[in-house]
C-alpha cells in the first residue's frame, strides 16, 4: 500500500510541476502526462508483485480521465472572471445575454 502511495505521489508531483510551468499549454500537457503515468503504473504492478483487480482498475482509470478533462475545461479553459452581461433589442424583443469567454486571457472587446 505504501508503494502505491509513493508511485501516485510521484504522479501528483510531476503533474503539479508541469502545471505550474510557464510554457504554452502547460495544463494540457500536465493532464496528458499524468494520465500516461497513471496508465504506465499498470505495467509496474505485476513487476512489483502487486495484485490488482483489472476491471476495477480500468473503471477507475476511465473515471479519472473524465474528471481530469472536466477539471481542465471548467477550471482552465473557461474564464468566468471575464463574464459580460449584454443587452440587445430588436423590434419585438429584448435579449439579455451572459457571455463567458472560452480561453483565459481572451476577453471580449469592450464597447466603451
Amino acid at each position: 500500500m505504501i508503494l502505491v502511495l509513493v508511485l501516485f505521489s510521484a504522479v501528483v508531483v510531476t503533474v503539479y510541476l508541469l502545471r505550474n510551468g510557464s510554457f504554452q499549454y502547460s495544463w494540457h500537457i500536465a493532464v496528458t502526462v499524468g494520465l500516461i503515468m497513471e496508465a504506465l503504473l499498470w505495467v509496474l504492478y505485476p513487476l512489483l508483485s502487486l495484485k490488482m483487480n483489472f476491471l476495477i482498475s480500468i473503471i477507475a482509470y476511465i473515471i479519472s480521465a473524465m474528471l481530469s478533462v472536466f477539471t481542465l475545461f471548467f477550471f482552465h479553459d473557461v474564464d468566468y472572471r471575464g463574464t459580460k452581461f449584454l443587452q440587445m433589442e430588436d423590434d419585438d424583443y429584448y435579449y439579455f445575454v451572459k457571455a463567458v469567454p472560452k480561453n483565459k486571457g481572451e476577453h471580449f472587446p469592450s464597447s466603451d
